[in-house]
């Protein structure tokens, strides 16, 4: 193994782990979106109202209810929050949610190019891409297909 392998799977590791920060970010803001949501139809606020503070459309809003009813049930969040106050944190976390998509989608574009340079090479077998990215095997395989990685081949046992 080269020093550039060497050096592209160290870099391969911290771009998996960036993205999966990223997701984790992403997934816990919209959890926490999902929670308001059912806090506000608890609360008796319209749907047209929330659904314009949430950023969603109508349709999208029950489906983020359902999730958030169930949430809230195994949640510690505050039961009772003024309209007011649900309605700010609901803007809030609006406005934070494109920033956690741009940063998933940018660390993702990272760790697809690092997993196609180095399989590349065809030094590192798929097991060791996806533990190294922190992602499945089958989600190495797809990456290496797009960008027209040939898969390794290995010579038969004798």
């Amino acid at each position: 193994m080269t020093t550039d392998t060497h050096g592209l799977q160290e870099e391969l590791a911290n771009a998996g782990t960036a993205h999966k920060a990223a997701s984790e970010r992403l997934d816990a803001l919209r959890s926490q979106r999902a929670v308001l949501v059912a806090q506000g139809f608890k609360a008796g606020i319209p749907a047209t109202e929330l659904a314009g503070h949430a950023g969603l459309s109508r349709q999208r809003l029950y489906l983020v209810r359902d999730i958030g009813l169930k949430q809230l049930e195994a949640s510690a969040a505050p039961k009772e929050i003024t309209t007011d106050e649900l309605l700010k944190s609901l803007m809030s976390i609006v406005t934070k949610l494109p920033v956690a998509e741009r940063e998933k989608a940018t660390t993702r574009a990272d760790l697809q190019r690092l997993i196609a340079q180095v399989a590349a090479d065809g030094q590192t077998p798929v097991s060791e891409l996806a533990r190294l990215a922190g992602v499945s095997p089958e989600w190495t395989r797809k990456i290496r297909v797009h960008a027209g990685v040939k898969p390794r081949r290995y010579s038969p046992a004798k």
